[in-house]
């Protein structure tokens, strides 16, 4: 299980590194301030999180053992 978390970690770092390198265009732009950067520097990681979840949950068809599990 380790091994998958810290894969799903090392793909995630790149992008986050991109959307950062990306900020610096966004804030140089007229109508964007620094809130405008802090919400994309928020919502990049969380969006790609739950597509990951969603995709995970939707790749997984196998139901696993136990009650309440899908």
């Amino acid at each position: 299980m380790l091994p998958v978390v810290l894969s799903a970690t090392s793909v995630q770092l790149p992008d986050v590194t991109a959307a950062q390198i990306a900020a610096q265009e966004i804030r140089a732009d007229p109508g964007a301030g620094s809130a405008t950067v802090q919400l994309i520097m928020a919502g990049y990681p969380l969006a790609h999180v739950c597509l990951l979840n969603t995709a995970a949950r939707l790749g997984d068809p196998v139901p696993r053992a136990g009650p309440g599990r899908w």
